[in-house]
C-alpha cells in the first residue's frame, strides 16, 4: 500500500470518528438545551454507540472537498512564522 493513500485512509477514518461524535454531542447538546427542555432522550439510530455515520460521512466529505484548498503553512505549524533575524554585529562594549 501506498504511504500517501495509507496516510489519506487514516485521515478519514479519523475524521469520520471524530466528525461522527462530535455530531452526536452537539446535536444531544441542542435537543438537551431547546426542543426537549432538559430532556435527553435516546438518540441511537444505526449503532449503539455516541456516532453518527452521516455527521462522519458529511465531514469526511467536507474535509476531503477542502483539503486541496488548506494552506500548508498553518497558523499552528512553526515554519508559519518568519524566523527573526539573525545578528550578525556583536554587541557594543
Amino acid at each position: 500500500m501506498d504511504p500517501d493513500a495509507a496516510k489519506d485512509l487514516y485521515f478519514a477514518l479519523w475524521a469520520f470518528l471524530i466528525y461522527g461524535f462530535y455530531g452526536v454531542i452537539v446535536e444531544m447538546t441542542f435537543c438537551y438545551a431547546k426542543q426537549y427542555k432538559g430532556v435527553i432522550e435516546s438518540r441511537c439510530g444505526l449503532l449503539y454507540l455516541p456516532l453518527s455515520p452521516i455527521y462522519g460521512l458529511g465531514g469526511v466529505a467536507v474535509s476531503v472537498f477542502l483539503l486541496p484548498y488548506v494552506d500548508d503553512r498553518s497558523p499552528c505549524s512553526s515554519s508559519a512564522w518568519p524566523s527573526a533575524p539573525s545578528s550578525s554585529t556583536s554587541p557594543a562594549s
